[in-house]
């Protein structure tokens, strides 16, 4: 049963309005719809739309929309200071400043550790200033010269080593020329040019020749060393005789260089 106010048809149709009982317990409110288009037939017409707004289906135009959500402004996160690097820098600061080692030593810890938290941008400026410090460079500087030399202090003891036995193989060589000819010449020694003339050929591990000496109570074989100098403190002096004692191949610990 219809019951309010009703208008008359037009060529698309009706419009109802008011409130329509239709099987249904509760009334169903009709509203029109301003686009909607009405076919001709039916007692009230077809309506080309889902206008209807029930308790069933909880839709239609005349539902109210919620009012939108007011946003809640969120607050930015504070940004962390680093103290540690603002320390480390400054004092890293000072140390280039003054080039102090102590000071750039100590800006550049301080920096370091400022490095770990957020922020880094002072404390990894304050290590770079820290390392490129005068003195940091020469402290640096002078522990790989130390090295280095350490190194090559090694290196050359290694191959003094390796020259010393190589030059203690020659004097036995040269030796055993001179013993050859004391046995070959009734049990004679050879005199001073006889000797070099033996041992002319043989040379040591630096390129010179051996020489054959004949001092008061002994004849040597001697190596001039590393500086080649006769006499000196790196020479290598073998004993091939000694007349006192009648000793022979006795050899003598060369002075290093």
């Amino acid at each position: 049963m219809y019951h309010g106010p009703y208008q008359q048809p037009h060529a698309m149709g009706p419009q109802p309005q008011g409130t329509i009982y239709i099987g249904f317990d509760q009334p169903v409110h009709v509203a029109p719809h301003p686009q909607a288009a009405y076919s001709a037939g039916g007692a009230y017409g077809t309506p080309q739309h889902s206008g209807y707004q029930t308790p069933q289906n909880g839709w239609g135009w005349g539902r109210r929309t919620a009012a939108p959500a007011t946003a809640v402004p969120t607050e930015k996160p504070k940004k962390s200071s680093n103290t540690l690097g603002l320390v480390g820098f400054v004092v890293s600061l000072c140390g280039l400043a003054t080039t102090a080692l102590p000071v750039a030593i100590a800006g550049g810890a301080l920096s370091s550790l400022g490095l770990f938290r957020r922020g880094r941008f002072l404390a990894l400026t304050g290590l770079v200033m820290a390392l490129a410090n005068p003195a940091v460079i020469d402290m640096f500087e002078g522990h790989s010269l130390a090295r280095a030399d350490r190194r090559a202090e090694r290196i050359a003891r290694v191959e003094l080593q390796k020259q010393l036995q190589m030059v203690n193989t020659v004097l036995a060589q040269a030796e055993a020329q001179v013993l050859a000819h004391f046995e070959g010449n009734n049990k004679s020694w050879p005199d001073g040019i006889e000797g070099n003339m033996l041992v002319a050929t043989t040379k040591d591990p630096w390129g010179n020749s051996l020489r054959y000496d004949e001092m008061n109570d002994r004849l040597v074989l001697r190596s001039f060393g590393p500086d080649r100098q006769a006499e000196t403190g790196d020479d290598v002096v073998l004993t091939v005789h000694h007349f006192r004692d009648q000793t022979a191949s006795e050899s003598v610990a060369p002075t290093a260089p």
